[in-house]
């Protein structure tokens, strides 16, 4: 007698619509059982229609939820499936869309998405995402608005200075110079307010003061590595630079061994760490030691940047695991 899986989900979300399929489910017919799905709508903007969502799932005994990120709008329906007890992973859109793919669908609607998230819970089994921690997600947010503040100031700084060069009135440019005081005035204020969010959450405030004790990492990028990497502590060394964008990957094809290159990971997290780096690199500590070692070895800059941004969040991987200050060596 053949055993059938436990049943699994898939949701897309959009804007204002839950589009779920839920399988393979044990369905009763002329004198046989199949293995099918069962596909149906939800209004995403209804707390109530959420919550019954999270009961159906639970009377069909789902094993595994998958979702995609959708910019914001997964966060409430993440939050209410955690709470009802329900396991849950939010996985990344362009691995279920080439996963979707290499099953040969080539069409894209809500509808299928939502069966190709089911299928890709099922084949794939992702692990559960850890339970949204509310001051985290706070937190979150204000590091978000804060880097869309502070791209919103290089634009207007570079436009200022272009205006400056081209001769174009100075109405102009004395508009776009309060816009940028303007949002400095802002970027202050949001970072007072990630100042105070931190220090209100006990967990956080500890796991930022670990994390500062890592040279060039400094208020906002200890901030940044909090609320964009929610994993750090809990995963491996190999994992956190994979996460990081810092792995680096590959390139071999036969006898062909072709040039190990980084790929992918949080693009935003890892631009705030090179900043922190380039910044530190004009003190003298072990990672300024670690950089120009490997470039007096004849690594290109780029190169050894990368190295040594690798060797940074691998160290405060450890830092948050093991509730310990950086404490190592780079020679």
């Amino acid at each position: 007698m053949s055993s059938i899986a436990p049943p699994v989900a898939g949701i897309d979300i959009s804007k204002t619509r839950l589009d779920v399929c839920v399988g393979p489910l044990c369905l009763q017919g002329a004198g046989r059982k199949d293995k099918g799905w069962r596909e149906w709508s939800v209004d995403r903007r209804d707390p109530a229609a959420v919550a019954a969502l999270a009961e159906e799932l639970r009377s069909l005994s789902v094993a595994l939820i998958v979702v995609e990120p959708t910019g914001g709008y997964e966060r409430v329906v993440v939050e209410a499936l955690q709470a009802g007890g329900l396991a849950l992973a939010v996985v990344n859109a362009r691995q279920v869309r080439e996963f979707a793919r290499a099953s040969g669908a080539l069409a894209k609607t809500d509808r299928l998405d939502a069966r190709h998230l089911a299928q890709f819970a099922a084949r794939m089994a992702p692990a559960p995402s850890a339970p949204v921690d509310p001051a985290r997600a706070a937190l979150a947010g204000l590091v978000r608005r804060r880097r869309q503040l502070v791209s919103q100031r290089a634009a207007e700084v570079t436009r200022l200075r272009q205006l400056q060069e081209t001769g174009d009135p100075a109405a102009v440019g004395a508009g776009v110079a309060r816009h940028i005081a303007w949002l400095s005035a802002e970027i202050k204020t949001l970072e007072a307010a990630i100042t105070q969010a931190i220090a209100a959450d006990e967990r956080l405030a500890r796991d930022h003061r670990l994390l500062r004790s890592m040279p060039g990492i400094g208020l906002i990028a200890a901030a940044t590595l909090l609320a964009d990497m929610p994993e750090l502590g809990r995963i491996s060394r190999r994992a956190a630079a994979a996460l990081a964008g810092l792995a680096p990957f590959s390139r071999d094809n036969g006898t062909r061994r072709g040039q190990r290159s980084i790929w992918g990971g949080r693009g935003e997290l890892r631009r705030t760490l090179y900043m922190g780096l380039i910044a530190t690199l004009r003190s003298d500590n072990p990672l300024t030691r670690a950089y120009k070692h490997l470039r007096q070895r004849g690594k290109p800059h780029k190169v050894a940047a990368t190295a040594v941004l690798r060797r940074m969040i691998v160290h405060l991987n450890a830092v948050i695991r093991d509730q310990k200050t950086v404490s190592y060596q780079t020679a």
